[in-house]
């Protein structure tokens, strides 16, 4: 039976899309077809109702996989995720304690969004006691303003640790346009106000 299965489809003769065009515009009774289904993106680009094959027939793009150059489709060749969990730290022992919990409920990937005046070797070493730096990924966070200071301590206490560096994965998050973008101002005009 598998052998002789019937294509519906091939039942039907083509339909162009001038022809799908012409029917939608019937039943829009009057209504211009542009401005009533063509929306526009506020990066201001056309979306159209229906799309075809022929719409896409010359992008190069849709013959690239994902993780490959111009990475139209991602840079990840597989779909491998970890599962994450972000922690407050306020208390490095409490913290840690949560984390070890949560490492055996399935997480695989740690967030510490750390308060500034606990960035120090001594209590990252408390905070990822127990935790097997290897196998789950670190990923760290405080104040902007603390950011180098965290990036250093981080750095100095890998030195610190017996752990395979080329193992250990994450990172310390960044990000100097956030303020301005958010805010309209970035560090630098706190800088003026305090001098004024």
């Amino acid at each position: 039976m598998a052998e002789s299965k019937e294509k519906l489809f091939d039942q039907f003769p083509p339909v162009s899309t001038q022809e799908w065009k012409e029917k939608v515009v019937a039943d829009l009774k009057g209504a211009d077809f542009d401005k009533k289904l063509v929306w526009r993106t506020n990066e201001g680009f056309n979306v159209n109702p229906m799309y075809r094959a022929e719409d896409i027939a010359n992008l190069s793009t849709t013959d690239s996989l994902p993780g490959e150059y111009p990475y139209v489709r991602g840079t990840r060749a597989d779909n491998n995720w970890l599962v994450r969990q972000d922690i407050k730290v306020t208390d490095v022992k409490e913290a840690n304690v949560k984390a070890l919990d949560i490492l055996k409920k399935g997480v695989e990937s740690l967030g510490f969004e750390i308060a500034k005046d606990l960035i120090s070797v001594e209590n990252l070493e408390t905070l990822l006691h127990g935790i097997d730096v290897e196998n789950v990924e670190l990923n760290f966070s405080t104040c902007m303003k603390s950011t180098v200071k965290l990036a250093e301590t981080v750095a100095a206490y890998f030195k610190t640790t017996p752990a395979d560096l080329t193992k250990v994965s994450g990172s310390i998050r960044f990000n100097p346009f956030k303020r301005m973008l958010t805010k309209g101002r970035d560090f630098a005009d706190y800088a003026d106000q305090a001098v004024a």
